[in-house]
């Protein structure tokens, strides 16, 4: 997939051929999930070059630039990527997922879920330099235009027949890492004002989607070929994000008792030293181009579950001193 998407740039590759080489993934890798015993299955995102490429793609305004932040690994080295960048008023073209949800509930027995960009990520990844002045003079104005956006979006997915969509949040996550929030802070920003912010511009996003929709959020470091964006726990915002979400539930299980404090569970893993490890919390399902050689572990034998049993792919819950592994 990631060869014919450079294929495709160049154009040495015939559109149907790719559609082909790209339906049979999508079987493959829904197969595998089925198999595996996931009651939850998406489509890999092997239809996009990037997870936000499509909003490039399909929607007025926007134009890839360089991020601001880098990738970066346990050894200091540190990789570029890009953002994109508001040139004029946002405004949507053409569906943006709707395809992939046709073409995955044909092709799956179980529920369907499509993944999309958290709005924060057309936002942040470029800091104060996130849209032409000329068409937007504050965030407020852009999210409000991007939310019209997924509205939209949502609104047709639900009438294809989605009921499961996932958010990836990286933003979020990233405003966990001292080092991310001093430099926001020297950049003339608030991190807890952008968590609010972000958390806001998700809650617009999703309003009005269907009761019996589910909306989940999927808090990600970044994962680049095993490099990630930021360091550091979840703490300082779950409660906002447990908080103040409207209507749709977090894929959650909320387990609160007096005095503890909250932490990800399932999503924070830990060395001997205690520190919190970006990579091993990583879900490693292929998509684009940054995950597609790491999308499982060549060699390893697939056990099918007599039955399946649908797990949160997020728990979050209040404890003491200990945390078990997982």
């Amino acid at each position: 997939i990631a060869r014919c998407f450079r294929q495709q740039a160049q154009g040495e590759i015939q559109p149907a051929v790719f559609a082909e080489i790209q339906d049979k993934a999508i079987r493959d890798v829904v197969r595998l999930q089925q198999e595996t015993g996931l009651q939850v299955v998406t489509d890999g995102e092997f239809r996009r070059s990037s997870y936000w490429g499509r909003f490039v793609e399909r929607c007025n305004g926007f134009e890839i630039r360089p991020a601001v932040f880098k990738f970066r690994d346990d050894h200091g080295h540190e990789v570029d990527f890009t953002a994109t960048y508001a040139t004029g008023k946002l405004s949507r073209t053409q569906p943006l997922a709707v395809d992939e949800f046709a073409f995955l509930k044909q092709v799956t027995k179980v529920t369907p879920k499509i993944t999309m960009p958290a709005p924060s990520t057309m936002h942040f990844y470029r800091c104060t330099d996130f849209a032409d002045p000329k068409a937007y003079t504050n965030a407020e104005a852009f999210f409000a235009d991007l939310a019209a956006i997924y509205r939209q979006e949502i609104a047709d997915l639900a009438k294809a027949g989605c009921r499961y969509i996932q958010l990836d949040e990286v933003a979020i996550a990233m405003l966990c890492d001292p080092a991310i929030r001093d430099r926001v802070t020297g950049a003339g920003q608030d991190p807890d004002k952008l968590v609010d912010l972000y958390i806001k511009a998700i809650n617009d996003c999703v309003a009005g989607a269907p009761t019996d929709m589910v909306v989940g959020i999927h808090m990600c470091r970044g994962n680049f070929r095993g490099r990630y964006l930021s360091e550091g726990g979840y703490e300082s915002v779950a409660r906002a994000l447990l908080h103040r979400r409207q209507r749709h539930p977090l894929p959650a299980r909320v387990r609160h008792r007096q005095g503890r404090r909250l932490q990800a569970a399932a999503l924070r893993t830990q060395d001997q030293g205690g520190r919190s490890r970006p990579r091993q919390h990583q879900d490693s399902s292929a998509g684009d181009t940054r995950r597609v050689a790491a999308a499982h572990e060549r060699g390893r034998k697939i056990h099918r579950h007599a039955e399946p049993r649908h797990r949160s792919p997020m728990r979050i819950r209040l404890h003491r001193r200990r945390q078990s592994a997982h």
